[in-house]
């Protein structure tokens, strides 16, 4: 699932992803309209933008990461500070961070590579292959 403020943003990563057979694409426009799309549809995979109104990519993250622990997190964003803000991975290695604009091969091949890896909890209810 890709979060993110900005239709365009959503679109052109839906493109980009949607070429891919192996992968669902979900899109969500900010945190809240992602969490409760996550409620129905757990996701392997949760893509954030991290300066949106209401709900920040980070606040998102760290939900996320609490309610779905088998769910892999990245940040994709114009503000590299953003890793020096989150907080709540204390003591647990930070999301990839992926600066916008992004490299089209470059984001899809490590995205595909991070799907793959093992759900992170035994009890994970992340569906298999269902990317951003």
């Amino acid at each position: 699932m890709f979060v993110d403020d900005e239709p365009k943003v959503l679109a052109a990563l839906a493109r980009l992803f949607r070429r891919d057979p192996d992968l669902h694409v979900h899109v969500a426009q900010g945190g809240l309209d992602a969490l409760r799309k996550l409620e129905h549809h757990p996701m392997d995979l949760v893509v954030s933008d991290f300066r949106m109104p209401g709900m920040n990519g980070v606040e998102l993250l760290c939900q996320v990461s609490r309610l779905y622990p088998g769910t892999r997190l990245a940040i994709l964003s114009a503000y590299p500070e953003v890793r020096a803000m989150i907080r709540c991975f204390r003591g647990r290695s930070l999301p990839p961070f992926f600066s916008k604009p992004w490299d089209n091969d470059h984001l899809h091949r490590y995205l595909r590579r991070l799907i793959r890896l093992p759900a992170q909890a035994p009890d994970s209810q992340t569906l298999t292959r269902s990317a951003a």
